[in-house]
């Protein structure tokens, strides 16, 4: 099985990209490393990448690589920090990003 070894913020759906061409398959990349799609995946982590037949998209994964370009989305801690994330929505969901209230 082939693996792939995550960078600095990379998520699960950045590597499915990278590996696959599309971001659904972070579900599969999930299953095969015993992780849920929220868990945060420290640099240097090596992951087994399943075969999906059928599924990926070539193209995605060729520009990818013919530009040299490596997705990496998820926030930093300092750019989290920076937002001062408060309020009952923030320490109940204890999401990674940020939930925001528009309006009164």
């Amino acid at each position: 099985m082939q693996t792939i070894t995550a960078i600095d913020r990379q998520t699960l759906f950045d590597l499915a990209l990278q590996v696959y061409g599309r971001a659904e398959l972070a579900y599969d990349l999930a299953l095969a490393n015993d992780l849920v799609l929220s868990d945060q995946v420290p640099a240097g982590t090596v992951l087994q990448v399943p075969t999906v037949s059928g599924k990926t998209d070539a193209a995605v994964v060729d520009a990818y690589e013919l530009h040299g370009l490596t997705p990496a989305t998820a926030a930093s801690a300092a750019e989290i920090d920076a937002l001062n994330p408060e309020g009952i929505s923030y320490w109940y969901v204890k999401a990674p990003v940020p939930v925001f209230v528009v309006g009164g």
